[in-house]
């Protein structure tokens, strides 16, 4: 994966990732399987420090809030931090409302905030579902990971993140 170019390096930034809970659940009967977010944090981290950017800050609230702690200040500090913004798009991330929050609060933190999201499909989706900052014509067009079969539907494809994001 070619990281997307931005005004900073990643060394020493903080990425933050959006994402929709539903996304991240373990499959059922499946102890040892991660959730679909956090192998794509693990294979993204694993993917940094091969490239030599071991010091770039994945930020996931699974990993940076403590359950005690309160939960919007930290997300709001984290956002305000963040160099960039990875989105986890799918049709549980549209229906989040927190989702789209964190999305504008990052557009009102940056005024190139268009150029400092990356999108990352977890599944297809109408482009008009997504936030005003990615349906924009110099919007980036992300990373697909998801497949579709004869029918037409579609589904994560996890064999995209472990062949090398």
């Amino acid at each position: 994966m070619q990281i997307p170019s931005s005004n900073s390096t990643l060394c020493g930034d903080s990425v933050f990732i959006s994402y929709a809970r539903a996304d991240d659940l373990k499959p059922p009967f499946e102890e040892t399987t991660q959730g679909w977010v956090t192998f794509f944090w693990h294979q993204l981290r694993f993917e940094l420090i091969n490239c030599g950017a071991k010091q770039a800050e994945l930020w996931l609230d699974r990993y940076q809030i403590e359950p005690a702690e309160a939960f919007t200040p930290k997300i709001e500090q984290a956002l305000a931090q963040a160099s960039m913004l990875i989105a986890v798009f799918s049709e549980n991330w549209v229906q989040s409302a927190w989702c789209q929050e964190e999305i504008d609060w990052f557009g009102k933190q940056h005024a190139d905030a268009s150029d400092r999201i990356v999108p990352v499909y977890k599944s297809d989706l109408h482009r008009e579902l997504l936030p005003v900052l990615i349906r924009g014509y110099q919007a980036r067009i992300g990373f697909r990971f998801f497949t579709s079969d004869d029918a037409g539907h579609f589904c994560a494809d996890r064999s995209r993140l472990a062949g090398g994001i």
